[in-house]
């Protein structure tokens, strides 16, 4: 697969993981049924090309491929660490904590930080899923995600992205932001492969007024097209209206007031008239 001539044209429009797993679809898995489990290389070609689609398109398809294809290196001894922490961070940004845990056992694999209490007793099935961080017991809790009536803000960010912190250092400084996305910002954390969860306490311990969540899966979440952080997205009643991608070096305080006080004198005229907009 070469992804790299893939971004390079940028033939796509928005994401490019719809792009990637087309090529994976018409270029590698046709070969999966006839895949010679003997030949170590064509497995590891296979289980990288499952990688990459998966990274991409976040498609729990091309993960089962991932586990099929290690299963089978794994019998034979053949399976390498990358291998092993490849699937590992595959099953986090599934949100597949317990298994992902039950696999660094069963494996006996040095990770980074260790998975916390995960609680999801009531196996939440509602849409959108996400998960909160519990500080005082350091475990992670499922939950289903309420939409405010009215204007919400999705702000994709993660502890582990500069341009986060430099918006949130801008937002402290500047009084009107800081009110306004402490009542209707959502601070959400993409899926990806790695939890940082330490991070993620600190972050909330430090923030109370604007604790981080995690999305389960971007399936949860059709409005957003864009999963790079930061990207501010303007609900109203839960339906995209606007978007800022990015913080650039100068900030985008002026852009994001802007929409503010556009939405804000919108919802106040819809709500003084009685328009009921759905």
């Amino acid at each position: 697969m070469d992804v790299d001539e893939i971004l390079k044209r940028r033939t796509y429009s928005g994401d490019p993981g719809s792009a990637i797993a087309g090529q994976y679809d018409r270029e590698v898995r046709p070969y999966l049924s006839t895949l010679d489990t003997s030949n170590v290389v064509a497995l590891s070609l296979h289980f990288r090309a499952a990688m990459l689609a998966f990274f991409y398109s976040h498609e729990n398809r091309y993960a089962d491929t991932m586990e099929r294809c290690l299963a089978i290196l794994h019998s034979q001894g053949l399976a390498k660490k990358t291998h092993y922490d490849d699937m590992y961070a595959t099953y986090i940004t599934q949100r597949k904590f317990v298994k992902a845990n039950e696999f660094v056992k069963k494996h006996n694999m040095m990770v980074e930080e260790e998975i916390p209490k995960v609680i999801d007793v009531e196996q939440v099935n509602a849409k959108p899923k996400i998960w909160y961080i519990d500080v005082r017991t350091r475990s992670l809790v499922a939950d289903s995600f309420t939409w405010r009536s009215g204007l919400t803000v999705v702000v994709l960010s993660s502890p582990r992205c500069h341009f986060s912190f430099d918006f949130f250092a801008a937002m402290q400084n500047n009084s009107k932001l800081s009110a306004l996305f402490q009542r209707h910002g959502v601070f959400l954390v993409p899926p990806g492969g790695e939890l940082s969860f330490d991070a993620l306490v600190q972050w909330n311990q430090r923030n109370p007024g604007y604790p981080v969540i995690l999305a389960d899966k971007r399936t949860d979440w059709p409005e957003i097209g864009l999963w790079h952080t930061p990207v501010f997205y303007f609900f109203l009643d839960g339906k995209v209206v606007e978007a800022v991608i990015g913080w650039p070096k100068e900030g985008s305080e002026r852009a994001l007031e802007s929409i503010f006080e556009r939405l804000i004198k919108q919802q106040a005229i819809i709500g003084s008239n009685g328009i009921n907009e759905n």
